[in-house]
């Protein structure tokens, strides 16, 4: 998505006002690392989670 918004500017921005909570919501996308994610693992591994996150098939 981010190289969208480069490539493209003008479809994504009608695309992030589409799915935008508010008209005057910014929408903002930054890259992440996997490092990043270890937050949400975490939060999976407990045991009172496990049934909302996703498991691998």
């Amino acid at each position: 998505m981010l190289g969208w918004k480069k490539t493209d500017p003008e479809s994504f921005a009608k695309y992030t006002e589409k799915y935008s909570d508010s008209k005057k919501a910014a929408f903002g996308m930054v890259s992440y690392t996997d490092k990043e994610f270890e937050s949400i693992r975490a939060m999976c591994r407990e045991p009172k989670l496990k049934d909302i996150c996703a498991t691998k098939k």
